[in-house]
């Protein structure tokens, strides 16, 4: 038993003197001690001497729990992503995914960049989602390769996790179907790197984890063709199951988590069921003024998850609308639906902008078919 200085304003721990390695058990800290509450969970600070013989006595029954071993497995895989935190061997922050978390398992695209890692499902979405967040300059030169997304039929156990390129192979082995073929493919590729993306079911939703396999060490020297990955052949003389044997061997792989920034995560942190149905909804506003703009109406549209808004508006930004407007002075006269758009595409890269700069009454003689296609108009003007 530990006690803390702050005791009994801070609540006491406990922890094993005597335990297996790590990740041999759940709720036991690297260090012996024992996860017993939830981070938020209260206790009496009045009450000490109670608080210290409860918590005494949840420990004892975790350390009886594992001992009989019911419960080790169906945690580990309730909360895979938090055990998975405490094994990973990089955390730099530079992954993140917009991939659709859902079967089957499939190739990806992956840009990368020394700054950022984004995985998604298609060119097309990765390079939109980009061009929303950053500007077309970003992407030049491309930066785009391939990737996989594996997904298992249950969560990896702590003795699963892959440690090296074979130990991936085993698990995409483990997925079936077209995985195996898909990874292959990707090996014969000879990319800077491979990112495996491997998905599951927890207790709490669909899970995503990463592990990115390098080329093995030597096979991108100067010469091109030194060993282990070559050795004995040219480069274009090395026979395919050969090269998978080789580049899938005994090399570590980077063990991560990206970071989420699909729709469903977004917009509900993935338990909301009305995200689907909002993304695909279209919406269009006429006005883009201190009515249309602000939260009431665009950007509340756009944080609700609504997939595609339409911005009509042919008035210019006037130093006078600054104060009411959530264009600031950068975009005094330039056209407020443009100006908007702009802001909303770097807000919410994952949607769509599309900005009109007419009179909302042209819209039907030069775009009839955007207003029929809006499963909702709303009107802002204050005319």
């Amino acid at each position: 038993m530990l006690i803390p200085e702050g005791f009994p304003l801070v609540r006491p721990q406990f922890g094993l003197l005597e335990r297996p390695p790590f990740l041999t058990w759940p709720h036991v800290e690297r260090d012996g001690s024992l996860c017993l509450l939830a981070n938020m969970s209260e206790f009496d600070p009045d009450d000490p001497a109670g608080v210290v013989v409860r918590l005494l006595g949840k420990s004892c029954t975790l350390v009886r729990d594992l001992l009989e071993g019911g419960m080790v497995e169906r945690d580990f895989l309730d909360e895979f992503l938090t055990y998975w935190r405490y094994d990973r061997n990089a955390s730099d922050g530079r992954q993140t995914s917009i991939l659709r978390l859902e079967r089957p398992s499939r190739e990806i695209a992956v840009w990368q960049t020394t700054g950022l890692r984004l995985l998604g499902d298609t060119e097309e979405q990765v390079t939109g989602w980009l061009r929303n967040r950053y500007g077309d300059k970003v992407l030049r030169p491309s930066r785009l390769q391939k990737g996989l997304l594996v997904w298992l039929d249950r969560p990896m156990l702590p003795s699963e996790y892959p440690r090296t390129a074979r130990d991936v192979q085993v698990l995409v082995e483990r997925c079936g179907g077209e995985a195996p073929r898909l990874l292959s493919d990707l090996v014969s590729a000879r990319q800077d790197s491979i990112v495996t993306v491997i998905a599951a079911e927890g207790r709490f939703g669909p899970g995503i984890v990463t592990a990115a396999i390098a080329p093995p060490r030597g096979a991108r020297s100067c010469g091109g063709s030194t060993a282990p990955l070559y050795d004995g052949f040219r480069p274009s003389r090395l026979p395919s199951g050969l090269l998978v044997r080789r580049y899938l061997g005994s090399d570590p792989v980077v063990r991560d988590e990206p970071a989420r920034a699909d729709a469903p995560w977004i917009h509900g942190r993935g338990h909301d069921l009305r995200t689907e149905r909002l993304t695909g909804a279209t919406v269009t506003v006429l006005g883009c003024g201190s009515v249309g703009a602000p939260v009431a109406v665009a950007l509340a549209l756009a944080q609700a998850g609504v997939g595609h808004l339409n911005l009509i508006d042919h008035d210019a930004l006037d130093w006078a609308n600054v104060g009411r407007h959530p264009l600031g002075a950068a975009c005094v006269r330039g056209n407020k639906a443009e100006g908007l758009a702009a802001k909303l595409r770097i807000g919410y890269p994952h949607g769509k902008f599309d900005a009109f700069p007419v009179v909302a009454q042209a819209m039907l003689a030069v775009d009839e078919g955007t207003l029929r296609g809006s499963h909702l108009i709303v009107s802002a003007m204050g005319d």
